[in-house]
């Protein structure tokens, strides 16, 4: 889960991806990086993801539906509204940063 939707907390992953641990600053380069250095081609490894980003949002949803019944009304319920914004935010802008360029 991402240590942003805490205030106080980290603005950074734990780990790095190709020298980068600041999750808005990820780029297609760091990840075609990370693809080669995991043995895949960077083209399906970025369509990989781009087709995730794609599917999420209908499984936010869902997964929302499903621990809002069981979430207790104040903090649990603000944490799962700050999350699914976060996330289909996400869903949105990354792709975009993602597909410059792809072809």
């Amino acid at each position: 889960m991402s240590t942003t939707l805490y205030s106080g907390l980290s603005r950074r992953f734990a780990f790095r991806i190709a020298g980068e641990d600041r999750p808005g600053s990820i780029e297609r380069s760091h990840l075609e990086t990370m693809a080669r250095a995991m043995r895949f081609q960077p083209r399906y490894f970025l369509r990989q993801g781009l087709d995730l980003a794609e599917r999420m949002p209908a499984a936010i949803d869902s997964t929302l539906a499903t621990f809002s019944a069981e979430a207790q009304r104040g903090t649990e319920q603000t944490l799962l509204e700050r999350l699914q914004q976060r996330l289909l935010s996400n869903c949105r802008k990354l792709p975009e940063r993602w597909a410059v360029g792809q072809g």
